[in-house]
């Protein structure tokens, strides 16, 4: 499944709130900048996921620094 910029908006939401999610794959979409910011705002909160992995993620180089 490829992931839009939409699609890790509503994912960073859900982020800021998990309790049980450890590792998430997302290489190789489409996450953007507001999908990496939102990312990046859920794990200021979230302390259950300990990989992320965005490598080769389209159009997330400015909101990558959020990450």
């Amino acid at each position: 499944m490829e992931w839009c910029n939409c699609d890790a908006v509503a994912l960073g939401g859900a982020l800021a709130n998990n309790d049980a999610l450890k590792a998430l794959d997302l290489k190789q979409n489409s996450v953007g900048d507001a999908g990496a910011s939102a990312l990046g705002e859920a794990l200021k909160t979230n302390t259950t996921l300990v990989k992320l992995h965005l490598h080769g993620a389209r159009g997330a180089a400015q909101g990558a620094r959020a990450v």
